[in-house]
Parts: C-alpha cells; structure tokens; sequence
C-alpha cells in the first residue's frame, strides 16, 4: 500500500467514526433535553446506550467496508487485525503476569505457546527459571504472586506481514504478607499475520502507581 493510499485509509477512519459519533451525540442531546429525569438516571443510562452504540457501530463499519473499494476493504482488513492483536496480546499478559505458587510461573510457557514464536518462549527476561541459588524457588520462598489487572493495545498498520504494538499493561504484585501494589509495564512488540504469533514481546519499561 503506497504512502498516499495509507492518508486516505487513515483519514477515512477519521472521517466515518467522526460522523457517526458526531451524528449519535447529537441525536442523544435532543433526547436528553426531553426527558425529565436526574442527572445520576441520565449517565446510567447514556453510559449502557454509548456502550451499545459502540459496538454496533463497530460492527457497521466493518461490514459496509467490506462492500466498498480497495480502500475501504482494507480498511476492514485493519480493523480485524487491530481486533486480534489486542485479544491475543491481552490473553498473552493475563497468562505472562498472572502466577501465586512456582507451578502456576513455571506453566506460563506451556499455556502461551500457540500465541507466541519459539524464540519468545527463550527469552529469559519472561520465561526464565524460578530457581534460586540454591536451587530452591523463589517464587515460593518469597511468597511472589501476581495478578493482571488490564492492558492498552497501540497498534500500527500492517507492513510487510507484520504489525508493531506498544502495550501499556497493568496488574498488582505482592510479596509475602506485604499488601499488593499496582503496578505498569510498557512492552514492545511484533506480530506477524503470517504465523498469527508474536515474533517479540520486549519491555522497555516500568513504573509504580501511587497507591491512594
């Protein structure tokens, strides 16, 4: 896809959920305006219908793309792939940062395979061993456990079979009787659609929340 195709798949995505988001607000505002309810009412309500609206508008957008020219097709192409990307790497970081014993960190690998490539399952820095010097598990010695919580997907465009995402992931850790603290990675990644496996999950940073 040439560079001018890549503007006018990116601003017709633009345009399309500007219009109809525009468009649902508007019609919502009339209603709102009409209806002698309270305000706590109103956002209950608003809230469920926005959620609804976004799925179904979602949903549109991918099928009346799918009717339409090079250009829209694949822009319904981008939207599916952006939808798999992100439910498989958030199934990868529930599975990566969920553990509360040694077997349960030990069998991440196992349960990740089919979503990851060989070499990620190497990589020390996710899946390295839990022994200690001693050869005793410190994972259990010290009472590790940690607990996914939720993660942000960022994802670019397809490019040569593969698409780069900066995932901002989420979950509490605690150590022994020490109560649990929130916590972000920010994670680098690839994703061939060839394979439909990562090819590199890498951190590139971390931060603490403040606790409140």
């Amino acid at each position: 896809m040439t560079r001018e195709n890549k503007v006018i798949l990116g601003s017709s995505i633009i345009l399309i959920v500007s219009v109809i988001i525009t468009g649902f607000f508007r019609y919502e505002q009339r209603k709102i305006n009409q209806t002698e309810v309270s305000y706590e009412q109103k956002l209950t309500k608003e809230q469920r219908k926005l959620a609804t609206v976004k799925e179904v508008t979602h949903e549109e957008l991918l099928k009346e793309a799918k009717k339409g020219d090079s250009i829209q097709k694949e822009t319904a192409n981008q939207i599916e792939i952006s939808q798999t990307v992100s439910s498989k790497a958030t199934q990868l970081f529930r599975v990566l940062l969920t553990f509360e014993n040694s077997d349960q960190y030990n069998r991440r690998a196992k349960v990740v395979k089919d979503l990851v490539t060989p070499d990620v399952l190497k990589d020390k820095n996710l899946f390295g061993s839990d022994k200690d010097v001693t050869g005793n598990s410190f994972i259990d010695t010290l009472k590790l456990k940690s607990q996914f919580e939720n993660a942000e997907i960022y994802n670019s465009i397809v490019e040569n079979n593969e698409v780069r995402i900066i995932a901002q992931v989420t979950y509490s850790s605690s150590k022994g009787d020490n109560q649990a603290g929130t916590k972000q990675d920010i994670y680098e990644m690839i994703y061939n659609t060839q394979s439909n496996k990562f090819t590199q999950v890498k951190k590139i940073g971390s931060l603490d929340i403040a606790q409140p």
